[in-house]
């Protein structure tokens, strides 16, 4: 699968790098094209810009800290009907929403760029993502499949927001 990663940050290396690691084709694009060149040289991928990777997978991972993502979207372009996985989290001072009281991330993300947006990874730190992808997958499916909630462990939006 041809996977093109919008970052260069620890997540996008974790995740880029599991994947590449597993036989994906990978494509770091990072507003820094030192960062996107030294991430794809040590993973046997390859570097480009943003709009390079949104273009070139089959599936596009959106790893920026959210505060980046209204100034990384306009250049990309229409992403219309391509899946955008999306791993920001939009959380601000005193773990509260960005977004406020608006529509969440991911549907500003999609009604951006027209893309499918997927929210995922976004739950565990990338140290986490690096090493047990699988683990923390199982565990929470594990979960599910006892009948509890694995949502039921992170504390309801009204106690986050302000």
């Amino acid at each position: 699968m041809r996977i093109g990663i919008i970052g260069t940050g620890s997540m996008a290396d974790a995740l880029g790098t599991s994947w590449a690691r597993a036989g994906h084709d990978v494509l770091f694009g990072g507003r820094s094209p030192d960062r996107a060149q030294a991430l794809a040289g040590r993973t046997g991928s390859s570097a480009g810009t943003p709009a390079e990777a949104a273009a070139f997978g089959d599936a596009t991972l959106l790893a920026l800290p959210y505060d980046a993502v209204a100034e990384v979207l306009p250049p990309l372009g229409s992403l219309r009907d391509r899946v955008l996985i999306d791993c920001t989290n939009a959380i601000g001072p005193g773990c509260t929403l960005t977004t406020g009281h608006g529509p969440g991330a991911a549907r500003t993300i999609a009604d951006a760029t027209g893309a499918r947006v997927v929210k995922a990874f976004n739950h565990l730190p990338a140290h986490l993502w690096a090493a047990y992808l699988e683990t923390a997958t199982a565990f929470l499916i594990g979960l599910w499949h006892a009948g509890h909630d694995p949502r039921t462990l992170l504390p309801p939006l009204t106690a986050v927001r302000p």
